[in-house]
């Protein structure tokens, strides 16, 4: 399985108040499931933050890959609510996390994510 390839379901988020770190994922149709976060911090309606664990390869993560770290905050705006959204410690990724840096700040990346959230809620 491929991370962003055909044929993969709409990503999901586990959050829950268990004492282990809940992951993201997203699983194709085949079954195939790819874990490609942990949740770091979850402080509602404040903030909240994970370790991106793909790779510069793309491929599925194995379980023990060291991430980066993605910080979501939310602040409250006289016309609605800000979004930040910082996304650091790239070179926890090892040789290419250039690369990871480059497609993750690049359109399909987050300003696209973050396009989406804003046209969504």
């Amino acid at each position: 399985m491929d991370v962003g390839r055909p044929g993969r379901r709409d990503p999901a988020v586990r959050l829950r108040t268990a004492r282990r770190r809940p992951p993201f994922w997203e699983e194709n149709d085949a079954g195939e499931v790819c874990v490609w976060g942990t949740v770091l911090a979850w402080d509602p309606p404040r903030t909240f933050a994970f370790a991106w664990l793909i790779g510069p390869d793309w491929k599925v993560p194995p379980p023990d890959a060291t991430g980066s770290r993605v910080t979501v905050t939310f602040t409250h705006t006289e016309t609605g609510t800000r979004v930040d959204l910082v996304h650091d410690q790239l070179d926890a990724h090892g040789t290419g996390w250039e690369g990871v840096r480059d497609a993750v700040a690049g359109e399909g990346g987050w300003p696209a994510g973050l396009r989406l959230y804003a046209a969504t809620v």
